[in-house]
């Protein structure tokens, strides 16, 4: 052969070697998808000291760790100080005093991030606990999800149900059988690996609401007492169980991900919907050496929760974002990485920046309002990493004075308190009135003592009490202050937490004592203890009541909720037997 055919040879070989190249290269771009998948968890009851990244030597969080490690890490994330109101928030991206309703209960009618990914294509689910929808099977469809596997829907009469061990669970609106001995949260978690599995050609947002690690604090499948609960096991041990689990089934999940390729386009958000159940108190390196459980309060150990987001390949491992986020920010940020449309009246900003580490358009503070009842006073507060502002003039540096004792009042804190001030000042521009809310809510309702004390400290004027309305139900009923005809049935005795959604069940027993447990069932299944005046055997009037069986023949549930004092909460539980009219 000569050496010029050994140099042409040569030059093939190259040619087709590099064409070779060529090819595997646009195989790989071709099959590498064009979409990003969303996890959104949310854990309940778990404050941030619960996470070994996040300090804790307590409790072992290792699947969690090192999502952070890989991803990035938020100092400072907000959440409401109670579960229904960080629900509806994280969901809708509003702040609470815009859509909240009551406890226990979504505005349906509101759009989610579920209906946002929705429009562009992608396929949606939620597993875990619900509470947002009692006794309505289609709640879950309606807030945008295409699945669910969910406990707490108080289906067909039924109470929520057990938790964890033999579950009450329903798939789709049909109850999964064979749960005994199970555990519900893994009955969840395999839900979502099948729907990953199911849907890995197509994107896919999954919601997870953890049903771990709220109380009750029973054994975990891993637990030393899972077979046979020790009764002298201490609550905190069982609850270090149950964290270690929650961290244990999101494992599963990043496991899942990685055996279907989908790892690297798919980001994943974890964090906890308040902050710890107060009967927890958790060591902690510093702060006098423990944490108390702070849920239900405004202060930091009520609503300082960890957030923890991976997304291979965009997240820079190791990333710490300091600037602080609130759960309005999780719709828009969902919607963008799903290249969906970002509602204008959204409260929350996108967090991708923040993710991709540019935090100079960051919003630099949090906004928190809060009202569990959903009636006013909302309590609000705005909040920096170090100062924390509210809305009735306190101002703390938090950092310095975890549990807001000593709010501060010095001249040189005043540039601080005038700046957050305008911040404050331009998101409440759009709070709605007390009227506005109340009417928002389909009634008016006479505000408690404590709501009088708290309308006197911020300096505005009471209500004329002759003038109140007396809270009766959905729609527009109103009423005379003194009474509601029939029955003699005096309305200013109505004790006004003697509800579950708004609506008064009790009043003065006349003739009859019932039991406590039966008092507390006509009380809508109230279980606070609150209830503490006796049931009226008598009927309760029209507008109040409503009854499968009502006294003009049967009516349907849904029947029944066409008008305006029912709502599927109340006639799940049966109570009276005059129609709703």
């Amino acid at each position: 052969m000569t050496g010029k055919n050994v140099m042409g040879s040569g030059k093939m070989r190259i040619a087709s070697v590099a064409a070779a190249f060529f090819a595997v290269a646009l195989m790989a771009i071709a099959a590498k998808p064009e979409h990003t998948n969303v996890i959104v968890i949310m854990a309940d009851d778990i404050g941030f000291e619960c996470y070994g990244c996040y300090g804790s030597e307590y409790y072992k969080t290792p699947n969690i760790d090192k999502l952070a490690a890989e991803g990035a890490r938020f100092t400072h994330a907000y959440s409401q100080p109670l579960c229904t109101p960080s629900r509806v928030k994280i969901m809708t991206g509003k702040h609470n005093f815009r859509n909240y309703v009551t406890f226990g209960l979504l505005d349906l009618s509101q759009k989610t991030f579920a209906h946002a990914v929705k429009e562009v294509g992608y396929k949606t689910c939620v597993a875990g606990k619900w509470q947002l929808s009692p006794g309505n099977a289609e709640g879950p469809f309606q807030a945008g999800f295409d699945e669910y596997m969910l406990w707490h829907l108080e289906l067909n009469g039924e109470k929520k149900g057990n938790r964890f061990k033999s579950p009450l669970i329903f798939r789709d609106g049909k109850k999964v059988e064979g749960t005994e001995g199970k555990y519900g949260p893994d009955i969840a978690t395999d839900f979502i690996c099948e729907f990953i599995g199911n849907n890995k050609a197509e994107p896919f947002v999954v919601y997870y609401p953890m049903i771990l690690v709220h109380n009750p604090f029973d054994p975990t499948p891993d637990s030393v007492d899972w077979t046979e609960k020790k009764s002298k096991r201490e609550p905190l041990d069982r609850f270090g169980d149950m964290v270690t689990y929650m961290d244990k089934v999101i494992g599963q999940i990043v496991a899942k991900l990685e055996a279907e390729g989908l790892r690297e386009n798919t980001l994943i958000m974890v964090t906890g919907d308040n902050g710890t159940n107060t009967g927890i108190t958790s060591p902690w390196p510093t702060r006098g050496g423990k944490i108390d459980g702070g849920k239900g309060k405004m202060i930091d150990d009520g609503t300082h929760v960890a957030f923890v987001a991976s997304w291979p390949g965009t997240i820079k491992p190791g990333t710490v974002v300091e600037s602080p986020i609130e759960f309005s920010d999780v719709f828009p940020t969902v919607a963008e990485v799903a290249g969906a449309p970002v509602p204008e009246d959204l409260d929350g900003q996108s967090m991708v920046p923040l993710l991709k580490g540019d935090e100079s358009n960051a919003r630099g503070w949090a906004f928190v309002d809060y009202s569990r009842s959903g009636t006013p006073p909302y309590r609000h507060f705005i909040r920096t990493p170090r100062y924390k502002l509210y809305s009735t003039g306190e101002l703390y540096d938090v950092p310095n004075d975890w549990m807001e004792k000593n709010p501060l009042t010095s001249p040189e804190t005043e540039g601080v308190r005038k700046k957050l001030q305008s911040a404050m000042d331009k998101v409440m521009q759009g709070h709605p009135t007390e009227e506005e809310i109340l009417k928002r809510l389909g009634g008016t309702r006479k505000m408690n003592a404590k709501a009088e004390r708290d309308l006197k400290k911020s300096g505005r004027k009471k209500r004329n009490k002759k003038n109140t309305s007396i809270p009766i139900g959905r729609g527009n009923l109103t009423t005379e202050p003194q009474r509601l005809g029939g029955d003699g049935v005096n309305l200013r005795r109505l004790p006004l937490r003697c509800q579950r959604g708004r609506w008064p069940i009790a009043f003065q027993s006349a003739p009859g004592k019932e039991s406590r447990s039966n008092f507390r069932h006509r009380c809508v299944g109230r279980r606070t203890g609150v209830c503490r005046r006796r049931w009226n055997p008598s009927p309760l009037p029209p507008q109040m009541g409503c009854s499968r069986k009502s006294e003009i023949g049967n009516q349907t549930r849904s029947e029944l909720n066409k008008h305006g004092g029912c709502q599927s909460r109340i006639c799940a539980n049966l109570f009276s037997e005059s129609p709703c009219l």
